[in-house]
């Protein structure tokens, strides 16, 4: 097991373009046996992306010319600098291995356990940028990786000229009528 749920979603993001999909929802088991509100997180983010809204927000916006990259879970996005944990020489490393700005990346913010609505070219973009050397699983709580990722995309993202949303936005909705 290497790079946990991020490699693998990473590592089929082509077979989605070529089937001919807009978008891509992410959703993994989400175990976080370190953290006593894993489950209550988990459930917390599957309803935040599943509600109807958020489907009908995620089929409008990212399958139109919205410039939409990424639609995050309300409630889960938090700020990269003081969440940074030990991800800092990881997170250093993505960004220069992506071409983005370190300083305004770690200005950003990040979507707290990396699932997400993304529109399919906007994760093609962040796949292509990214090299697949994960290390192995050995139930690391932080400093992998995918924690470096899981802070990467959205910084990534907006300094590539997407929008990032996240479920509570009603600009799209009301614009559809």
């Amino acid at each position: 097991n290497r790079g946990r749920d991020v490699r693998p979603f990473l590592q089929v993001i082509d077979e989605v373009a070529r089937d001919g999909h807009d978008a891509i929802l992410k959703l993994h088991t989400k175990k976080s046996p370190h953290r006593n509100d894993g489950n209550v997180w988990a459930a917390d983010l599957f309803r935040t992306l599943l509600v109807p809204q958020a489907v009908r927000l995620a089929r409008l916006a990212l399958c139109r010319e919205h410039q939409v990259g990424l639609i995050a879970p309300a409630g889960h996005i938090l700020p990269i600098s003081p969440f940074i944990g030990e991800n800092t020489a990881v997170f250093s490393g993505l960004a220069g291995e992506t071409g983005i700005s370190l300083a305004a990346a770690r200005a950003d913010a990040f979507s707290a356990g990396t699932m997400f609505y993304i529109a399919t070219p906007a994760a093609r973009m962040l796949a292509a940028a990214l090299h697949d050397d994960f290390e192995a699983e050995a139930a690391q709580t932080d400093g992998t990786r995918a924690h470096g990722i899981e802070r990467l995309v959205l910084p990534f993202l907006r300094q590539r000229g997407w929008r990032v949303l996240t479920t509570d936005a009603q600009e799209i909705l009301a614009s559809d009528g």
